[in-house]
C-alpha cells in the first residue's frame, strides 16, 4: 500500500519518524484494543513510499484482570 492508501483507511498518523540513512519513514497509530490494552500499530514505508513492514505491540497491562 502507498502512504495515500494507508492515510485514506487509517487517517493521519499519531506520530511519524523519518530514518534518513535508509530513506524510510515509520507511521505510528495508537488505539485501545477490545481488551483495554493501549496498542501502537506501526507501518514503515520504504523510499518508494510503499509499506515495507508493519507490526503492533501493547504498551501497558490493560484490562482490570488484576483487581479481584
Amino acid at each position: 500500500m502507498t502512504t495515500e492508501e494507508v492515510q485514506r483507511r487509517l487517517g493521519p498518523p499519531d506520530e511519524t519518524m523519518p530514518f534518513p540513512l535508509s530513506g524510510s519513514t515509520a507511521w505510528d497509530y495508537r488505539y485501545t484494543d477490545e481488551w483495554g490494552y493501549l496498542v501502537v500499530y506501526s507501518i514503515t514505508f520504504g523510499p518508494d513510499g510503499r509499506a515495507a513492514s508493519k507490526f503492533s505491540w501493547r504498551i501497558n497491562d490493560g484490562g482490570d484482570y488484576g483487581s479481584r
